[in-house]
């Protein structure tokens, strides 16, 4: 196998789009090459650089391919089709006893000639999600402007360049010389294998591979933060975010001004993490008046460093400090009037009227869940004070912060426990995991929000359509689901669709949550057919339905209950599998003759029973059917499904023993709604004709 070496250096890469265009760039070459076998064997990525070593034959093999081609009974068009597709006369075709058929011959290529004609039109196509031109002379574009690339097989350079139609492209072409050094210090040299390119960079410092990189970060912080009895507090986002604005990452430790301590920790970390970067510390259980920061490179004088860090945290807390001063200087109740100089939506109205109708509708979910009168006085006032956050100075500069600073400043006007919380709450959760709103007046401002919103951009046309939601609705419906669910809330979210929407609701919203539910449920693990088998569940109990017809009457965390006993089912319930089966028997059976004019509207008649397998079935209907409803309504989904599965023996002996299709028509009649009382006792679970028959 031979070694292709590819090294394309540039101006300083975005992190996020480095490992990216390293991988994308492997998986492009890999596919392109693939008459050579392609295996990668490093990704190449670094704030400067991106690339990759690939081990690939030196040359395809030459073939003769055979095209199969018409019938020799084919029409002369379709013959005339066949050998142009070939290049060829039909004249120059072959034939057998029964086809037409072309021999091509391909000759053996060489690697080299593959790769130099495939990376120029590669890299003009590169699918950067972000691209950019410079110079104002070629409509190349790069991630950053591109000054170098390498491009090496087995040690000899692979000659192309990227001009074409005119366009220069600014000189670029292959070349063996790449750089070494941090930026700033780089110098050229000759690049004669992967192995010896890695040597000259690592001589320098220089770690031109993510991971390894990514574990120097960690290293060096662990290192650091030991050294003072200190325990670094990372996130996998912001170390990956340092890996790739570090070409020699050294870590270093600074110190916190007291007075700085003072502040919310969160606007401490969103000050360092966000806007510089830096880690913070902690000591035991207490934050830390330390912070740690990752250096491109090595510095002789580690406390000129230090302190040059420390000055600019400095004056960022110092402006996080004037904003938390400066916005405590005024009640959160004050600001609410205020709102009404921002606009929620066009058609929808301010802000200011968004705080209303959050107060009055967390009042009537709160009574809905059947809360106290103290906590429907809560969740209104919460919900009026919800929105509250977004004029003050903190949010306005540090946007991440509404809700959280919303709920700080609630505490120094001295509002209730729960409601702080709740503001605090307001936009949990943020994903499939992490803290839910569960308190009863946080979960009633969280759902409140979220339906206001839902009901609201439904009621005007703006539903999300294909891959885009720019308002984020398919998020709210999930978080309603989660809430719902993680707290285990008896409530019809019809009934709370109702509440929001005044009895106004969209003939599209039901249709859109069954498709939120659908895919919620496959994030947990539910297969297809389980979760069309409990969305399409009738609930014939319902005497009416107001808001929904398919919603109405269920309860989300009964959906998502049901749904997780039926997956379960076969995996630890003997004769599953056989249950199914057998209600698609039946079912198949009461379609066809429903179909041939069969109406299933007489009595059933015990006196009819003639063999003991359906006397037997008829028995274990009459016993387990209470004891499956009974657990049902009970929402003991596990135990209702085990008793169903007890019939799994009858049914099956019954299709084995009995003709269904009697020549009496009174027996056939019988049997038939025996079946049917099967059929619709299965259905009190699932339907059943949705579950995949497993092989």
């Amino acid at each position: 196998m031979a070694e292709l070496f590819l090294e394309l250096i540039s101006e300083q890469i975005p992190s996020r789009f480095q490992k990216f265009g390293a991988e994308r760039l492997g998986k492009e070459l890999i596919s392109r090459l693939s008459p050579l076998s392609p295996k990668i064997s490093k990704y190449i990525s670094d704030p400067r650089r991106i690339g990759c070593v690939i081990n690939i034959k030196d040359s395809t093999p030459e073939e003769n391919n055979i095209l199969r081609g018409p019938k020799i009974s084919a029409p002369a068009k379709a013959l005339e089709g066949f050998s142009r597709k070939c290049g060829v006369s039909p004249e120059k075709l072959e034939k057998d006893e029964t086809h037409y058929f072309f021999k091509e011959y391909v000759p053996a290529r060489s690697a080299l000639d593959m790769i130099a004609e495939i990376l120029p039109t590669l890299l003009w196509e590169f699918p950067w999600p972000k691209a950019m031109r410079w110079g104002g002379t070629s409509r190349f574009s790069w991630v950053r402007p591109l000054h170098k690339i390498v491009c090496l097989l087995d040690g000899k350079l692979i000659p192309f360049s990227l001009e074409r139609d005119g366009d220069k492209a600014h000189g670029l072409k292959s070349d063996i010389l790449s750089e070494d050094g941090p930026f700033g210090y780089q110098e050229e040299f000759k690049v004669s294998s992967a192995e010896q390119w890695e040597k000259q960079l690592r001589s320098k410092g220089l770690i031109p591979f993510h991971e390894e990189r990514l574990e120097k970060v960690k290293a060096s912080l662990e290192q650091v933060s030991q050294e003072n009895s200190l325990k670094v507090m990372t996130n996998e986002g912001l170390l990956n975010e340092v890996t790739g604005l570090c070409e020699i990452p050294t870590a270093y430790l600074g110190k916190i001004d007291p007075s700085h301590m003072e502040l919310p920790h969160e606007v401490r970390d969103d000050l360092m993490g966000e806007h510089q970067r830096y880690f913070p510390l902690s000591k035991g259980n207490e934050i830390a008046p330390f912070f740690a920061f990752v250096a491109n490179h090595p510095f002789e004088d580690n406390q000129f460093v230090s302190h040059g860090n420390e000055r600019v945290l400095r004056a960022r807390l110092e402006d996080g400090r004037h904003f938390w001063d400066q916005d405590r200087k005024r009640t959160l109740e004050s600001r609410v009037d205020d709102l009404k100089k921002m606009i929620f939506q066009e058609k929808l109205g301010d802000l200011r009227k968004k705080s209303y109708a959050l107060r009055d509708l967390s009042g009537k979910i709160a009574e809905k869940l059947g809360y106290d009168s103290e906590v429907q006085e809560k969740a209104s006032r919460a919900g009026f004070l919800l929105k509250a956050d977004l004029l003050t100075e903190m949010v306005g500069e540090l946007p991440s912060l509404q809700g959280i600073m919303g709920g700080y400043y609630a505490e120094h006007d001295k509002e209730a426990p729960e409601i702080c919380e709740a503001i605090r709450q307001q936009y949990l959760p943020k994903g499939n995991s992490g803290e839910v709103p569960n308190t009863p007046v946080s979960i009633c401002t969280a759902l409140a929000d979220r339906l206001y919103i839902l009901v609201g951009f439904f009621s005007i046309g703006l539903i999300p359509t294909g891959s885009g939601d720019p308002y984020g609705l398919r998020r709210m419906a999930l978080g309603i689901f989660r809430i719902l669910q993680h707290n285990q809330l008896q409530v019809d979210l019809g009934e709370l669709l109702q509440l929001a929407s005044e009895g106004n609701l969209s003939d599209n919203l039901e249709d859109f949550l069954i498709d939120r539910l659908r895919i919620q449920l496959r994030q947990e693990g539910i297969d297809a057919g389980i979760t069309e088998a409990v969305l399409n569940l009738e609930h014939a109990h319902l005497a009416e339905k107001s808001v929904f017809k398919k919603l109405d009457g269920q309860l989300i965390t009964e959906i998502f209950e049901r749904a997780s006993a039926l997956q379960s089912a076969e995996r630890k319930i003997s004769g599953w599998a056989e249950l199914c089966n057998a209600y698609r028997r039946a079912g198949n059976i009461l379609q066809a003759e429903i179909k041939k004019g069969w109406q299933n509207n007489g009595d059933f008649k015990t006196e009819v029973l003639r063999e003991n397998s359906e006397r037997n079935l008829f028995e274990a209907i009459q016993k387990y059917q209470p004891l499956i409803q009974s657990a049902i309504a009970e929402r003991h989904f596990d135990k209702g499904i085990s008793e169903l599965s007890n019939l799994h023996i009858p049914i099956d002996r019954f299709f084995e023993e009995v003709l269904v299709n009697d020549p009496n028509e009174d027996i056939r009649t019988n049997r038939l709604l025996l079946l049917s009382e099967f059929v619709n006792l299965c259905n009190q679970v699932a339907d059943f004709s949705k579950i995949e028959k497993k092989s």
